[in-house]
């Protein structure tokens, strides 16, 4: 087993100027429950062919949550798990927030990398992040 460590700042002044709309694209839930912008519960399928009125994806094409699917990156899966934190703030005033990511598999070549190659292709929450540490643990 693997695991994949990531320490990765959200550079919050960016994000927070942001509607509230505008984030949930991004991520592709609801900001309030975590629910899908499809609909249902936090833990209701998300379907990635639901429509609005006007015929655009609810869950946009580079929303965070769709790219991440195992089923949107020819199955690579792993188990993850985010911890939140908050380190104050740098000298300039800008918050030092952001996740520990962790996240395990068998073999990262199969669950993390794809993922993560696919994240650089247009993830539309790359640009609030910044990775700072990585590290790979067997």
């Amino acid at each position: 087993s693997y695991a994949v460590v990531r320490r990765i700042r959200m550079l919050l002044d960016d994000w927070e100027k942001l509607s509230l709309a505008a984030q949930e694209g991004v991520v592709g839930r609801r900001k309030a429950d975590g629910a899908a912008l499809s609909g249902g519960s936090e833990t209701t399928a998300m379907d990635l062919e639901k429509t609005d009125a006007s015929g655009d994806l609810v869950v946009p094409i580079n929303a965070h949550a769709r790219i991440t699917r195992p089923d949107q990156n020819g199955g690579a899966a792993m188990l993850r798990r985010p911890f939140s934190f908050h380190d104050g703030f740098d000298d300039d005033g800008t918050p030092d927030a952001g996740l520990l990511f962790i996240c395990w598999q068998a073999d990262p070549l199969r669950g993390f990398v794809p993922v993560q190659r696919k994240l650089d292709r247009g993830d539309a929450l790359s640009k609030y992040l910044r990775h700072e540490a990585s590290g790979l643990f067997a």
